[in-house]
C-alpha cells in the first residue's frame, strides 16, 4: 500500500509538473500569437492608410488630368484656329470701312458745301472779274489758284481725318491682338505648371504603390509565419497531450502490474 501511495504521489507530481509546463507553453504561444497580431494589426492600419492616400492621390490626378485635358483643348484650339482673331479683325476692318466710305460720302458732301460757299464768299469780290470776262474768263476763274488751295486744304482735311480714324482703329486692334497673345502665354505657362504638377504627383502615387507592396508583402510573410507558429503550437500540444496521456498509461500498468504481483504473492503466502 505504501509503494501505491508512493506510485500515486509520483504520479501527480509529474501530473503537476506537466500541467505547469504545459501552462507555460500555453502563455508563450498567446504572448507570441499577440505580438503577432498586434503586427499584424498595425500592418493593416498602414496598408489602409497607404490605400487611403493612394486613392486620394488617384482623385487629385484625375481632377488635375482633367484641368489639364481642358486646357490643353482651349490652348490646341485657340493655338490651331489663330485665324480667328485674324478673321474677327478683317470682320471689324470691313466694318470700319463702310463706316469710313459713309464718313468720306459724308465728307465730300461737306466739301462741296465748302466749295460752294468759298465760290459765294469770292464772287462778290470778284465782280469786277466777272464784269470784263467771257465765259472763258469764268472757266479760268473757277479754277483760279485760290480756289485750288481751298480744294487742296480741304481734301488734306478729309485725308487727315480718314488716316485718324483708320489709326485708332489699328491701335485698337493691335492691343487687342497683345491681348490674345498674353493670354496665350499664361495658357502655356499653366499647362506646363500643370504638367509639372501631374508628373509630381505620379512619382508620389509610384511610391505609394512601392510601399503598399512592401507592406502587403511583409503582412503575407507575417500571415504566414503566424499560421506556421499556430499550426506548431497546435502539433506540440497534441504531442505534448499523446505523451501525457501515454505516460498516466504506462504508470497506470505499472500499478497494476505491481498490484497483481503483490496480490499473486498474498496469494502464495497464504
Amino acid at each position: 500500500m505504501q509503494m501505491l501511495h508512493g506510485q500515486l504521489e509520483a504520479s501527480e507530481k509529474f501530473k503537476t509538473e506537466y500541467q505547469k509546463l504545459y501552462e507555460d507553453a500555453i502563455n508563450d504561444l498567446n504572448k507570441v500569437s499577440e505580438c503577432y497580431k498586434s503586427c499584424i494589426t498595425e500592418l493593416a492600419k498602414k496598408c489602409s492608410l497607404l490605400e487611403e492616400r493612394f486613392s486620394h492621390s488617384l482623385e487629385m490626378l484625375d481632377s488635375a488630368k482633367q484641368e489639364s485635358l481642358e486646357w490643353r483643348r482651349k490652348y490646341e484650339e485657340t493655338w490651331n484656329n489663330p485665324w480667328n482673331g485674324v478673321n474677327e479683325f478683317k470682320a471689324n476692318i470691313e466694318k470700319d470701312n463702310i463706316v469710313l466710305e459713309y464718313s468720306s460720302e459724308d465728307v465730300n458732301c461737306r466739301e462741296e458745301a465748302l466749295r460752294a460757299d468759298q465760290k459765294e464768299t469770292l464772287h462778290p469780290h470778284l465782280d469786277w472779274f466777272g464784269d470784263t470776262a467771257s465765259s472763258e474768263t469764268d472757266k479760268e476763274k473757277n479754277s483760279s489758284p485760290a480756289i485750288l488751295v481751298i480744294e487742296i486744304v480741304v481734301y488734306l482735311c478729309g485725308s487727315a481725318s480718314l488716316y485718324s480714324d483708320l489709326h485708332c482703329i489699328l491701335k485698337i486692334e493691335d492691343k487687342e491682338i497683345k491681348v490674345k497673345i498674353a493670354k496665350l502665354e499664361v495658357t502655356e505657362q499653366k499647362i506646363t505648371t500643370l504638367n509639372l504638377h501631374l508628373k509630381g504627383v505620379q512619382e508620389k502615387m509610384d511610391k505609394y504603390e512601392l510601399e503598399s507592396s512592401a507592406l502587403k508583402l511583409q503582412l503575407k510573410d507575417l500571415n504566414d509565419k503566424y499560421q506556421s507558429v499556430q499550426t506548431a503550437a497546435h502539433a506540440l500540444e497534441m504531442a505534448a497531450q499523446i505523451r501525457y496521456w501515454c505516460k498516466v498509461t504506462a504508470e497506470e500498468v505499472k500499478v497494476a502490474d505491481k498490484f497483481a504481483e503483490t496480490s499473486q504473492s498474498e496469494d502464495a503466502f497464504l
